[in-house]
């Protein structure tokens, strides 16, 4: 049997895949300090954090605009 017969659609795949690729942008506004990335994106600066110092090693995600200097919200994700 082909891929064809077991349904599987190569073509079709193969144009998912380059409209992925089409659609991907890599981001430069990055920053990495240790166990803390930042990110700035439309506006917000969003902090992931995971590190066995702080937070009980749990992931901690916070956003906050770029127009206020503490956060405005917050996510704790336990392990």
């Amino acid at each position: 049997m082909t891929q064809r017969d077991e349904g599987h659609d190569y073509r079709d795949s193969k144009n998912k895949a380059q409209a992925y690729e089409r659609k991907k942008k890599v981001l430069n506004n990055l920053e990495i300090v240790d166990d803390v990335l930042w990110l700035n994106y439309k506006g917000y600066e969003i902090r992931i954090e995971k590190s066995v110092f702080h937070n009980n090693n749990n992931l901690v995600i916070t956003v906050h605009p770029d127009t206020e200097s503490d956060y405005t919200h917050r996510l704790e994700v336990e392990e």
